[in-house]
């Protein structure tokens, strides 16, 4: 929701943009939007459906709702070994051995999560 009157009056950077990305020619007008999302976690049903990944099971086994709360959870122990995909890889295994002991068979799935979510290249 706009603000009619600060769209048409301010000169604020922010609303000399909206302005410009109007289609007034459009019928019905319209606006031009552009979202970009760099990350989607979804939360995890309470109970796993039957044809459930492997991983969702065993992460609701660890009470862990989605992928970016076991991201969050890993985060502290595996940050600093980001170095290397050598060192992340390892810093999972042991943080998932130590920590959430249902989850080392999906180490290397994690790792790239993890990967991603912390920026390295492949």
């Amino acid at each position: 929701m706009v603000d009619t009157i600060w769209l048409s009056g301010s000169n604020a950077p922010d609303a000399a943009s909206l302005r410009r990305t109007r289609q007034s020619s459009a019928k019905p007008p319209c606006w031009r939007v552009l979202h970009r999302v760099a990350c989607i976690s979804r939360v995890l049903a309470p109970v796993p459906p039957p044809g459930a990944p492997p991983l969702e099971r065993a992460m609701r086994t660890e009470n862990a709702d989605s992928k970016y709360e076991l991201i969050k959870r890993l985060e502290p122990y595996v940050r600093p070994a980001a170095t290397s995909s050598a060192t992340l890889a390892a810093a999972t295994c042991g943080a998932l051995a130590a920590q959430l002991p249902e989850l080392p068979p999906h180490a290397a799935e994690i790792t790239e999560y993890l990967a991603h979510y912390i920026g390295m290249e492949n």
